[in-house]
């Protein structure tokens, strides 16, 4: 029988029959350089060749090294099966990695070709190809048998998915593709868009090819990111676009918002040859926006960055709006730059890989808009529950507008501060323990009952029901030590946003001193 099989980057239609591994071989690697084409090494070595090879990548990079006649023999497959190959393989590439080129290959293999079965490869660990795969409609083999794959030796660790359509679904684009929202931020000749939604990651080469038309891209990304593949993804989608590109992966975590990580950024910058005309892209969450955004407003004075949030709360808050920087001991993004993104683009479909409280984290950031700005905002999210797409874009319309009318924080966009004056200090008395949304939920709560009581029960609820937690560990006096560094003091008054209903807040400045009374005696 025969079937297609989908790879990363070609479509093969083969059979499933043993090869010459020794012919494959020889006629995949490039006779001066012993490497194979895309860049592949087998380190020389047939026997590792052996261990690795995986037929339909091979075959890839044979129609791209334009060798097909000689792959061909070596498979043993017929010229009209080769040629049926190579008219999924044409308009598949034209479209580019990812999603929408699987449901195409997909759609002419059984509407056209009347193939009743396809297979596709992800690793188990590729998390990202594995939900490509399942928006095209692709449900996986469990187990899949070894004869299943184009893979020699004893390591056969790939998982394997197939496709049955029917009548219905034969041909049907990719859930994807559909219900896209797009946020413009107009800041003049520094407008961009935001653009959120399923699959997006798969398209970010063309969004970035079109948006900034940069020659070489430096992703920025940290080592709880890298474990989905997602910057593979990304780096396949720019390089189908001929955008050179390379990586830089920190580890995780707050600590490594520092000046340390800044300068080895910027050293990657030159190691990788990036100039004025190309651009820096932050793939994961706040912290990695933050370092990367920092590094784009200081790099030759400037250059243009992209940012990619992977996480919720980066969606709804720090990858707009322009605020950059680092921490230093003595306290949060003390060091930084306002530089605005010149492109956002938000993949709802990397959240399913989040941690329950990192989604919780990303909660509090939509509560707190619902708080300030928009009461049926909050009281559809406060039940609990997945946010939407449309939602998500709702809190950045929310954000965007601030922006707009006070894009350097002198006034109406300070209300972006509810609950981190006691939130930043929660998360630095803990030694950053408690993750940001987490202690911006608090913070929140703490204000609400310090200024607010109407509103603190449902507050309350919300928080419970989006997983945050409702009970600060840490004494005034703790947190008073770590709010003498916050940068929203002038003097000795301190500015902070006081809620008067689910809704509407207000700018406030106190004494220092006023507002510690206030907390000791109401909290």
């Amino acid at each position: 029988m025969r079937r297609i099989y989908i790879s990363n980057k070609a479509v093969s239609l083969v059979e499933y029959q043993p090869c010459d591994d020794r012919a494959l071989y020889d006629c995949w690697l490039d006779p001066e350089t012993k490497k194979g084409y895309n860049g592949y090494s087998p380190a020389g070595s047939f026997e590792e060749f052996q261990r690795r090879a995986e037929t339909p990548r091979l075959f890839s990079a044979m129609i791209q090294g334009n060798r097909t006649g000689e792959f061909v023999g070596a498979l043993g497959i017929t010229e009209a099966e080769a040629d049926l190959s190579i008219r999924i393989f044409a308009p598949y590439r034209r479209q580019g990695y990812g999603t929408s080129a699987f449901a195409l290959a997909a759609k002419y293999a059984t509407e056209v070709l009347r193939i009743k079965e396809l297979h596709a490869g992800a690793y188990p660990d590729n998390i990202g190809s594995q939900k490509m795969l399942e928006r095209c409609e692709f449900r996986p083999l469990a187990p899949c048998p070894p004869e299943k794959h184009y893979l020699t030796g004893e390591d056969v660790i790939q998982m394997d998915y197939i496709y049955t359509p029917s009548p219905a679904a034969a041909g049907a684009p990719p859930r994807g593709s559909q219900g896209i929202h797009t946020v413009h931020v107009p800041l003049g000749t520094r407008a961009y868009d935001v653009h959120i939604g399923a699959g997006l990651l798969e398209k970010t080469g063309a969004l970035v090819a079109e948006a900034l038309h940069p020659t070489r891209v430096l992703l920025v990304t940290d080592s709880n990111v890298a474990k989905y593949h997602y910057n593979d993804l990304a780096v396949q989608s720019l390089e189908m676009q001929g955008i050179a590109c390379g990586t830089f992966i920190f580890q995780a975590g707050e600590t490594s918002k520092s000046l340390y990580t800044y300068e080895k950024i910027l050293d990657a910058c030159t190691g990788f040859s990036l100039y004025s005309g190309d651009a820096l892209l932050a793939l994961g969450g706040g912290v990695t926006g933050d370092l990367t955004g920092f590094a784009a407003a200081t790099y030759r004075r400037g250059i243009a960055f992209v940012q990619v949030p992977t996480t919720l709360l980066a969606a709804v808050d720090s990858s707009l709006g322009g605020k950059t920087g680092v921490n230093l001991s003595a306290g949060k993004n003390l060091v930084g730059a306002f530089w605005q993104p010149g492109l956002v683009i938000t993949d709802t479909d990397t959240f399913g890989t989040l941690p329950r409280l990192e989604y919780a984290n990303g909660m509090a950031e939509c509560l707190k808009h619902g708080v300030l700005f928009d009461e049926a905002l909050f009281a559809a999210l406060e039940n609990g529950g997945p946010v939407s797409a449309a939602r998500i874009a709702r809190n950045v319309e929310l954000k965007r507008d601030v922006v707009l009318c006070d894009e350097r924080d002198g006034g109406e966009r300070r209300k972006l501060n509810l609950g981190h004056t006691l939130g930043h200090a929660i998360e630095q008395a803990s030694g950053y323990a408690v993750p940001h949304g987490a202690a911006v939920g608090l913070g929140m709560l703490m204000m609400a009952r310090v200024f607010c009581p109407a509103i603190v029960d449902r507050l309350s609820a919300a928080l419970e029901k989006n997983n945050l937690p409702t009970q600060c560990k840490f004494t005034v006096r703790e947190l008073f030590s770590a709010l003498e560094q916050d940068k929203k003091r002038a003097g000795g008054d301190i500015t902070i946003v006081v809620p008067q209903k689910i809704g509407q807040c207000e700018l406030r400045t106190l004494p220092m001193e006023e507002l510690k009374r206030l907390l000791e005696e109401r909290l």
